[in-house]
Protein backbone atom coordinates (compact mmCIF):
# COMPACT_ATOMS: atom_id res chain seq x y z
CA UNK A 1 0.00 0.00 0.00
CA UNK A 2 2.76 2.46 0.87
CA UNK A 3 4.35 1.73 -2.50
CA UNK A 4 1.36 3.01 -4.46
CA UNK A 5 1.26 6.21 -2.40
CA UNK A 6 4.96 6.90 -3.02
CA UNK A 7 4.76 6.57 -6.78
CA UNK A 8 3.05 9.95 -7.37
CA UNK A 9 5.64 11.58 -5.10
CA UNK A 10 8.55 9.95 -6.93
CA UNK A 11 6.97 10.82 -10.28
CA UNK A 12 6.51 14.46 -9.22
CA UNK A 13 10.13 14.65 -8.01
CA UNK A 14 11.32 13.19 -11.33
CA UNK A 15 9.26 15.72 -13.30
CA UNK A 16 10.31 18.70 -11.17
CA UNK A 17 13.96 17.61 -11.07
CA UNK A 18 14.01 17.09 -14.82
CA UNK A 19 12.41 20.49 -15.37
CA UNK A 20 15.02 22.11 -13.13
CA UNK A 21 17.79 20.47 -15.18
CA UNK A 22 16.29 21.81 -18.42
CA UNK A 23 16.15 25.33 -17.01
CA UNK A 24 19.65 25.08 -15.49
CA UNK A 25 21.37 23.86 -18.64
CA UNK A 26 19.30 26.11 -20.90
CA UNK A 27 20.26 29.18 -18.88
CA UNK A 28 23.88 28.05 -18.69
CA UNK A 29 23.96 27.71 -22.49
CA UNK A 30 22.49 31.18 -22.86
CA UNK A 31 24.91 32.58 -20.29
CA UNK A 32 27.92 31.30 -22.24
CA UNK A 33 26.90 33.09 -25.45
CA UNK A 34 25.30 36.21 -23.90
CA UNK A 35 27.07 37.07 -20.64
CA UNK A 36 24.92 38.90 -18.12
CA UNK A 37 26.29 42.27 -17.04
CA UNK A 38 27.71 42.15 -13.53
CA UNK A 39 28.01 38.36 -13.51
CA UNK A 40 31.03 36.37 -14.65
CA UNK A 41 30.82 33.66 -17.27
CA UNK A 42 30.30 30.25 -15.62
CA UNK A 43 33.54 28.61 -14.50
CA UNK A 44 32.45 25.24 -15.87
CA UNK A 45 34.95 25.29 -18.71
CA UNK A 46 37.91 26.78 -16.88
CA UNK A 47 39.39 23.39 -15.89
CA UNK A 48 39.49 22.40 -19.57
CA UNK A 49 40.33 24.39 -22.66
CA UNK A 50 36.82 24.56 -24.13
CA UNK A 51 35.48 27.65 -25.86
CA UNK A 52 32.33 29.40 -24.69
CA UNK A 53 30.36 28.56 -27.87
CA UNK A 54 31.23 24.86 -27.50
CA UNK A 55 30.18 24.88 -23.83
CA UNK A 56 26.95 26.65 -24.81
CA UNK A 57 26.26 24.00 -27.45
CA UNK A 58 26.98 21.14 -25.07
CA UNK A 59 24.69 22.62 -22.43
CA UNK A 60 21.94 23.12 -25.00
CA UNK A 61 22.21 19.51 -26.20
CA UNK A 62 22.14 18.36 -22.57
CA UNK A 63 19.02 20.45 -21.86
CA UNK A 64 17.33 18.96 -24.93
CA UNK A 65 18.25 15.43 -23.78
CA UNK A 66 16.63 16.16 -20.41
CA UNK A 67 13.57 17.51 -22.25
CA UNK A 68 13.24 14.37 -24.39
CA UNK A 69 13.54 12.15 -21.31
CA UNK A 70 11.07 14.28 -19.38
CA UNK A 71 8.42 13.95 -22.09
CA UNK A 72 8.71 10.17 -21.78
CA UNK A 73 8.60 10.30 -17.98
CA UNK A 74 5.42 12.40 -18.21
CA UNK A 75 3.97 9.57 -20.30
CA UNK A 76 5.15 6.97 -17.73
CA UNK A 77 7.54 5.27 -20.18
CA UNK A 78 10.03 3.00 -18.42
CA UNK A 79 12.85 3.66 -20.91
CA UNK A 80 12.53 7.42 -20.36
CA UNK A 81 12.84 6.95 -16.60
CA UNK A 82 16.04 4.95 -17.19
CA UNK A 83 17.38 7.64 -19.56
CA UNK A 84 16.56 10.35 -17.02
CA UNK A 85 18.39 8.35 -14.35
CA UNK A 86 21.42 8.06 -16.63
CA UNK A 87 21.39 11.79 -17.38
CA UNK A 88 21.14 12.61 -13.66
CA UNK A 89 24.10 10.36 -12.84
CA UNK A 90 26.06 11.82 -15.75
CA UNK A 91 25.26 15.31 -14.45
CA UNK A 92 26.81 14.43 -11.07
CA UNK A 93 29.93 13.02 -12.73
CA UNK A 94 30.28 16.06 -15.00
CA UNK A 95 29.80 18.49 -12.10
CA UNK A 96 32.68 16.82 -10.24
CA UNK A 97 34.75 16.66 -13.43
CA UNK A 98 34.36 20.36 -14.25
CA UNK A 99 34.31 21.76 -10.69
CA UNK A 100 36.48 19.24 -8.87
CA UNK A 101 35.63 16.53 -6.33
CA UNK A 102 33.95 17.65 -3.17
CA UNK A 103 32.35 20.68 -4.81
CA UNK A 104 28.72 20.04 -3.88
CA UNK A 105 26.36 22.33 -5.77
CA UNK A 106 22.59 22.64 -5.90
CA UNK A 107 22.87 20.85 -9.25
CA UNK A 108 24.44 17.81 -7.55
CA UNK A 109 21.76 17.78 -4.86
CA UNK A 110 18.96 18.00 -7.44
CA UNK A 111 20.60 15.24 -9.49
CA UNK A 112 20.83 13.03 -6.40
CA UNK A 113 17.13 13.58 -5.65
CA UNK A 114 16.30 12.96 -9.29
CA UNK A 115 18.34 9.73 -9.28
CA UNK A 116 16.55 8.51 -6.16
CA UNK A 117 13.14 9.26 -7.64
CA UNK A 118 13.99 7.47 -10.88
CA UNK A 119 15.33 4.45 -9.01
CA UNK A 120 12.14 4.34 -6.95
CA UNK A 121 10.01 4.45 -10.10
CA UNK A 122 12.08 1.78 -11.83
CA UNK A 123 11.97 -0.52 -8.78
CA UNK A 124 8.22 -0.17 -8.56
CA UNK A 125 7.83 -0.89 -12.29
CA UNK A 126 9.98 -4.00 -11.95
CA UNK A 127 7.93 -5.33 -9.02
CA UNK A 128 4.66 -4.74 -10.84
CA UNK A 129 5.83 -6.90 -13.77
CA UNK A 130 5.99 -10.05 -11.63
Amino acid sequence: MADSRNRPIAHAIAILGGAEKIVQHGLTAFWFVAPIEGLTVPDIGERFDVSAPVMAGLNLVYALAFLAALVGVWQHRRIAIAVLLGLAILDIVLEFTFHGPGFITVSVIVSLLLSGACLRLLMRERRSQF
